[in-house]
């Protein structure tokens, strides 16, 4: 089957961890045009009119259906290039749950690959781009104080100019639970440089591929998942899962956060939720290191190098649940430490293996 894929994500939920991801699999980043932008314009402006007519109120109708009117062209040459979509590619782009593209991502076999995150980390990094960045430049002169506090405040209430924070995810919420369509959370994919679970990674970016019908070499995968946090990106700030915890302590408490928190729990989000790793820690890294073993026993008919680099996959793991155990016992605060620990030796396990199997591979025959 084709390796095709509709990248929806809500704004400032990660979508350069996964547009990252892609490229390092040899997938290319198709229709990056004034269409796409418009499309996702139209997509949103749909949404926004069957919530209108379902509610009786909020923007005017008569401006909905003529913005609609003006980007139904695009729409439609957007989903007529969907059909096209070449082998091994992608688009990315913010499209709200529509009803007639999922369907048509579903008749023509491309793969909807939806990217969401913790509203409170999304409404965060939407604070700062405003305070640092002056983005979105509308919304500046809105701000009565230049400071987090006011930018918070002015993005969970909204006003003339912007909506209230809560329908920046509504729109979204319908591809959660969609036929065929691969949910994420970006807690999920950050890995252990964003402060999250090098298990948990390899785990959802490797069902990942093979929900999309990657077919590429096992140490490709390995790359692509090491490869997955990119600084570098343009609208890349921080690229944490817990860095908001710091920025909103100016208003929680207070009403008007209660309605994120609420939000938040919608989508999935507790506090309660624990931070350590999984039990079965080695399960997605046994899985990836395995199929790189085998590759390069298959390549070199050198049996061993299969042996040895389980031996070492082995004992490091090992070791490595030692740890776990004893840790365990440690006081909460103490055990994102932990996390934080045994993420570094699971990188250095990597690169250890992947050592190995240079040096082996290059023996003489």
């Amino acid at each position: 089957m084709p390796c095709r894929v509709l990248l929806t994500t809500i704004p400032k939920c990660g979508k350069n961890l996964l547009v990252s991801y892609f490229s390092v699999l040899g997938l290319a980043r198709r229709l990056d045009d004034g269409d796409l932008a418009e499309a996702a314009s139209h997509a949103q402006a749909r949404w926004l009119l069957r919530e209108q007519v379902g509610q009786g109120g909020g923007h005017s109708l008569y401006d909905l259906v003529e913005f609609l009117s003006g980007t139904a062209a695009a729409f439609d040459r957007f989903l007529n290039a969907l059909d096209a979509l070449p082998d091994t590619s992608f688009v990315q782009g913010h499209f709200a749950y529509d009803s007639e593209l999922h369907q048509r991502a579903l008749d023509t076999g491309v793969t909807i690959v939806f990217l969401y995150r913790d509203p409170r980390a999304c409404l965060a990094s939407m604070a700062h781009f405003l305070i640092d960045r002056g983005e979105p430049a509308a919304l500046v002169p809105q701000l009565p104080r230049h400071d987090l506090v006011a930018a918070f405040e002015l993005l969970i209430q909204g006003n003339d100019v912007t909506p209230p924070f809560e329908t920046v995810y509504a729109p979204y919420d319908g591809w959660r639970d969609a036929e065929g369509v691969v949910s994420l959370r970006f807690e999920d994919i950050v890995g252990p440089r964003g402060h999250g679970s090098m298990a948990m990674q390899a785990s959802a970016l490797t069902m990942l591929a093979e929900r999309i019908n990657w077919t590429g070499s096992q140490q490709n995968l390995l790359d692509g998942i090491l490869r997955t946090f990119e600084p570098r990106a343009g609208t890349f700030r921080r690229g944490t899962l817990d860095g908001w915890r710091d920025d909103v302590v100016g208003v929680t408490g207070t009403p008007t956060w209660a309605a994120i928190d609420d939000l938040a729990r919608h989508w999935g989000y507790d506090d309660a939720m624990p931070t350590a790793l999984t039990p079965d820690l080695d399960t997605a890294l046994t899985r990836l290191i395995e199929g790189v073993h085998a590759e390069y026993v298959c390549a070199t008919e050198e049996q061993d190098l299969l042996a040895e680099g389980l031996t070492l996959r082995d004992e490091t793991i090992e070791h490595l649940q030692r740890d776990i155990t004893a840790y365990q016992v440690r006081t909460q605060r103490l055990g994102r430490r932990v996390e934080a620990l045994e993420n570094r030796v699971i990188l250095r396990l990597v690169d250890r293996v992947r050592q190995v199997t240079t040096r082996l591979t290059r023996r003489p025959r």
